[in-house]
């Protein structure tokens, strides 16, 4: 079926239905949710429609439906109704499976007063009830360099939450006043039963404030562009940039007033698994944009801060 035949789209910003990521995936079993994204382009510039794809590429990998199973069966006559273990059975063997792994990034920053806090929250929605699967967690977090500057693990059941302060493993500074680092995390679902709310998202949290953004996987090697408005007094931008690559890339921080003045560009160069706090000088009074644009995979974040970092924001587009 092509996209004619199925004009709801799934990814407006790649332009993909439903009906072409589906054959997409039914085309390569091989490749897990991340693998499948990142070969189509679906969920990989704003994220979106992350959650609907995820949805969509566990329905794409459930076998095709069995013969309709008779729960009942007249025999001589007499109506056979089945045992609490046959239904069990049967919603085990009919029940979702949590497909593969997911995995994403996150910055981290971290300063006098401010650290970056990862959240996995695993909760009950009452409409659902408690039928998502357990997860394990596992975070591998990178310096500025590339290097691991630590490996944490956990386990987060139904109704459970799961922290960890991932800015007191941040060593060095990206700056003169904060330090800089990110953070791959991996799920691992541990039984039967559906993904549920169990995204995990992660907090800057600062002296007076704190942002909470969703982690996102890698986008491809340019970011949209990010709208900045006019600065407050002692206000600073910064871009954050991952390089979710195992190689160096070079990474290309162009930014326009909408006047329609001059773009001014500040090129960097991040090492593997490496990452960078831009800050981005002041350009005119009003409006402007920033674009990230790399040669690899990258995923860009957003902030806005005071100038002693004592309140932050932060967004991704």
């Amino acid at each position: 079926m092509n996209e004619a035949d199925d004009p709801e789209l799934l990814c407006y910003c790649v332009g993909w239905s439903r009906t072409q990521f589906i054959d997409h995936i039914r085309a390569a079993p091989e490749k897990d949710f991340a693998g499948a994204c990142e070969s189509s382009g679906v969920g990989m510039v704003c994220t979106s429609c992350l959650l609907n794809a995820e949805v969509v590429y566990s329905q794409a990998r459930q076998a095709a439906p069995a013969a309709a199973e008779r729960s009942s069966e007249n025999k001589g006559g007499k109506l056979h109704w089945p045992s609490r273990g046959e239904i069990a059975g049967w919603l085990v063997r009919h029940s979702p499976l949590v497909p593969g792994h997911f995995e994403s990034v996150c910055p981290v920053i971290s300063g006098p007063s401010l650290t970056t806090e990862l959240v996995v929250s695993n909760a009950i929605a009452p409409p659902v009830g408690a039928r998502s699967a357990a997860f394990a967690v596992e975070v591998e977090l990178n310096d500025s360099e590339g290097k691991v500057a630590a490996r944490l693990s956990g386990r987060v059941a139904p109704g459970e939450t799961w922290r960890a302060d991932l800015g007191t493993e941040i060593g060095g500074t990206s700056g003169d006043d904060v330090g800089c680092g990110s953070a791959r995390i991996v799920l691992r679902a541990l039984d039967r039963g559906y993904k549920g709310t169990v995204r995990p998202h992660f907090a800057m949290r600062a002296r007076r404030g704190s942002a909470v953004v969703h982690t996102a996987n890698a986008s491809r090697n340019a970011s949209t562009p990010h709208l900045f408005s006019t600065r407050r007094k002692d206000e600073r931008h910064f871009v954050h940039i991952r390089n979710c690559e195992a190689r160096e890339i070079l990474c290309r921080v162009s930014t326009a007033p909408l006047d329609g003045g001059k773009a001014v560009e500040v090129r960097r160069t991040l090492p593997a698994l490496g990452s960078a706090l831009v800050e981005l000088e002041p350009q005119g009074a009003g409006l402007h944009s920033t674009q990230v644009v790399c040669d690899g995979l990258q995923r860009t974040y957003f902030l806005a801060a005071d100038a002693d970092f004592g309140r932050v924001s932060v967004d991704h587009v």
